[in-house]
């Protein structure tokens, strides 16, 4: 998509009035075409929630290929940024939550393949059998959790 998200809403917001981060990324990055978004830039307005309707086909079909994408935070930082939207975001937006739930039952698919790495990985190494809740870090289990949280809410079927 060649136009950018100021073109896609009919809305041009000017030059930002506070020299925040946040405030002057998101002014730029609206005025930046869509298709050349990265990463980062993507999860980033999808936080912000902003042109978010013309973002998110492009984020979920990352999310379909790699569930727990990450640019330069943490593993999953998309998927949390997605599941993190508001329920009124998911309630205009239908389309979107099949696609949603699809990705949050691929997360934690992926997310108990990592546990059960580690899991053989502790008990060669170091003789320790970790449990389920051991077997992620913190993070790790802030999107599963996120990820069962979305399900419970949102997919029905």
């Amino acid at each position: 998509m060649a136009k950018t998200i100021e073109q896609l809403e009919g809305d041009f917001w000017g030059k930002p009035e506070f020299t925040s981060h946040v405030v002057v990324t998101s002014h730029m990055l609206r005025k930046k075409p869509v298709d050349e978004f990265g990463v980062e830039e993507l999860r980033f307005m999808i936080g912000q929630n902003i042109g978010t309707q013309y973002l998110m086909p492009r984020v979920l079909g990352m999310l379909e290929q790699t569930p727990l994408i990450t640019d330069y935070h943490y593993p999953g930082e998309v998927l949390h940024s997605v599941l993190k939207l508001p329920n009124a975001y998911w309630l205009a937006h239908p389309d979107h939550v099949k696609r949603a739930c699809n990705v949050s039952r691929l997360a934690l698919e992926k997310l108990a393949e990592i546990c059960e790495r580690k899991k053989a990985y502790s008990l060669h190494k170091e003789s320790v059998v970790l449990n389920d809740h051991k077997c992620l870090d913190r993070t790790e289990r802030m999107i599963q959790d996120l990820a069962k949280e979305f399900i419970a809410t949102h997919c029905s079927y």
